[in-house]
């Protein structure tokens, strides 16, 4: 259990040193595009919505980690269930469609 619990702290504190980074290469680049240049792009802002989505992924990796869930192999019950949800599509698939041509009097 420990294993777990310190891969995951891992996870989170790489997750965290990177997002610090990417924000400060991002702070750079608009400081740069913005008072060097007077250019901001719609990339640049694009860039900034992906560091959002950065925090979020972050917050999420905490929040996992918080719960236990991060760090833990769950490949067993993930297989078992894509295999479900693979059967009820294959199931779904494999029912005739009603005849859709046929004139209704």
């Amino acid at each position: 259990m420990s294993s777990i619990s310190s891969r995951g702290a891992q996870v989170v504190v790489c997750s965290v040193i990177t997002v610090f980074i990417a924000t400060i290469a991002v702070f750079l680049r608009f400081f740069t595009r913005r008072r060097i240049l007077h250019v901001l792009g719609y990339e640049d802002w694009c860039i900034l919505a992906a560091l959002f989505f950065s925090f979020g992924n972050t917050t999420g990796m905490i929040f996992r980690k918080q719960m236990l869930v991060l760090g833990r192999v769950l490949w067993g019950s993930l297989a078992a269930n894509i295999l479900k949800r693979l059967s009820m599509l294959l199931a779904t698939m494999s029912q005739p469609y009603p005849n859709r041509n046929s004139s209704h009097s």
